[in-house]
């Protein structure tokens, strides 16, 4: 290609403010190599296209393909978006593997789409976050085609692993899967810290790596929000004395006029299919990570039709139907098919404000998760104690019958080895003390460590109660008023509403006479020291008396 030929694409970029050199590798000649790995592969409709530098192993296409790109070595192709093709690489001079994605159709290509691109290169290449895919250089080679290179991905996009799980060859928990979602959560809030909206959030733009990374790639649809200066002023720091991010700079625009459409049909929200530019902001990608929240709670996609604008009329129709009754086979908790929900109301007032408050409320969800099994974990061991110290109790019952029987048939001159069997039984009696206090010990510490973990639930505090009340009744069978006292504030600090009436001592009676209509009166009886008395008579009403 002649300097001529170049000439356009360099004037276009000066124009957007961006001057790029050419590669120095004078062998970085655009030429033609068949595709040995070439076969013919069906091209799905846009809306089901997986984002071309997430796969793992794509078919390749079966065009040709270049020999380098600038100084990388080209090693197969990837795969293509809407916007460039993308293809797996080598850089000799570091060694590594990289991507390199190049503006496909480059002779008939526009204005608006090279733009775009290079406002692709450039704000990914500005958010550094773990989460986000990286960017090494951005460049034009001799022959005028436009490339930007990227870390090479390798693992499967987040709509791979939804279709693996969806048909049983992965098994998933549903912990591990709001991980990744938490991640995908916070990568999202950086950019809109940074005043960046991906603006095309779908689970084919969501890679899950090999060894447990996860990043968002593709934002050729990205935008900037809060100023149509690209080199504003940097905004004074918060009064709060926290850091002011520094915002994205873009020495292009992405030429997008109000009233047009961009995204994906099925992850849009209402106000992004309606092309209203007005009310764009972080809330509209909170709408598509909600359909992404959606469909791993279910397996299912919140919006389905059989084309791209029965899509859009099931979306601006209304929210879509509760995951637990699209997959109630999959016991998800009813909290996170609202925060689904919520994240995917029509109005984004009503929506998380930005991606990070949706990431709180599902790690939120998840600790408390996580406190809800460890609490489960003490209670079951406090049933364990529980039963143990109602088994010591009706052992020890059984032996005291046991043993007034035995000293009662045997006269105390009676010879030791003749005392043999009543010796054991008051033996095990005094060994039986010792473990029922110990069992209901371990009662209590396993209720209180399970209330520790999960303070706002109830099981432990009623169970507690239950075993208070326990010791309650046999206090009173036992005559010890004064531990008696002692449980009853027991049971008060754990369940009081709902003892309340026991601990009262209220009852009621009913009565019927024949024949009916007999007056009834109640008296209390009251002892004072060693004399016992009755109160004033109290009219309970005539027969019959129903629960007076």
């Amino acid at each position: 290609m002649t300097d001529s030929t170049l000439q356009p694409v360099r004037a276009l970029l000066e124009r957007l403010g961006l001057v790029l050199m050419p590669t120095l590798m004078s062998t970085g000649q655009y030429q033609a190599l068949a595709d040995p790995e070439g076969a013919e592969t069906h091209t799905p409709a846009a809306w089901e296209t997986p984002t071309v530098t997430a796969a793992d192993d794509p078919v390749p296409l079966p065009d040709a393909l270049p020999v380098r790109i600038g100084r990388m070595i080209i090693k197969r192709r990837l795969g293509r978006g809407g916007m460039g093709e993308v293809y797996a690489a080598h850089d000799p001079e570091l060694a590594r593997d990289v991507a390199v994605k190049v503006v496909r159709d480059q002779e008939t290509t526009t204005a608006a789409r090279i733009a775009r691109f290079v406002s692709e290169a450039q704000i990914t290449g500005q958010l550094e976050h773990p989460g986000i895919v990286p960017v090494h250089e951005i460049g034009v080679t001799p022959e005028g085609a436009l490339y930007y290179t990227m870390k090479r991905l390798r693992g499967r996009s987040l709509r791979e692993l939804l279709e693996a799980l969806k048909v049983g060859d992965e098994q998933w928990t549903l912990h591990r899967l709001l991980h990744v979602f938490v991640q995908i959560c916070d990568a999202i809030a950086f950019a809109h810290s940074r005043g960046v909206l991906h603006r095309d959030l779908k689970p084919e733009n969501l890679m899950v790596g090999s060894f447990g990374e996860v990043l968002v790639v593709d934002w050729g649809l990205a935008a900037l929000l809060g100023t149509d200066d690209p080199y504003a002023a940097e905004p004074a720091p918060p009064s709060d004395g926290r850091v002011a991010m520094r915002p994205v700079r873009r020495t292009t625009s992405t030429w997008t006029e109000d009233g047009s459409t961009l995204g994906s049909p099925g992850y849009m929200a209402p106000e992004q299919a309606a092309g209203d530019s007005g009310r764009i902001g972080p809330p509209t990608d909170v709408f598509a990570l909600g359909c992404v929240l959606y469909e791993l709670l279910s397996l299912e996609r919140a919006y389905q039709a059989d084309n791209p604008l029965q899509l859009m009329f099931k979306l601006m129709s209304g929210p879509p139907p509760s995951p637990l009754e699209v997959a109630p086979d999959r016991r998800i908790p009813p909290e996170l098919a609202d925060i689904a929900l919520q994240a995917m109301a029509n109005e984004p007032g009503e929506r998380p404000p930005e991606a990070g408050a949706l990431g709180e409320l599902v790690r939120s969800w998840l600790d408390g998760s996580r406190r809800r099994a460890a609490a489960k974990a003490h209670l079951d061991e406090a049933h364990v104690r529980w039963d143990a110290y109602l088994g010591v109790r009706d052992e020890q019952a059984q032996l005291m019958h046991q043993e007034r029987r035995l000293d009662a048939e045997t006269p105390p001159w009676t010879p030791m080895v003749e005392k043999a069997e009543l010796l054991a039984v008051r033996a095990r009696l005094d060994a039986l003390g010792n473990e029922r206090l110990s069992a209901f010990s371990g009662f209590v510490t396993a209720c209180d460590q399970a209330r520790a973990k999960d303070p706002d639930g109830r099981e432990a505090a009623d169970l507690l109660a239950d075993g208070w009340w326990t010791r309650l009744l046999e206090a009173e069978a036992e005559g010890d008023h004064g531990r008696v006292r002692w449980c009853a504030d027991r049971v008060r600090e754990q369940a009081e509403e709902r003892y309340a009436e026991r601990l009262e001592g209220t009852g009621s009676v009913s009565l019927v006479t024949d024949p009916p209509g007999v007056q009834v009166l109640c008296q209390r009886v009251v002892r004072e020291g060693v004399q016992w008395g009755l109160e004033e008579p109290v009219a309970l009403g005539v027969t019959p008396l129903e629960r007076t």
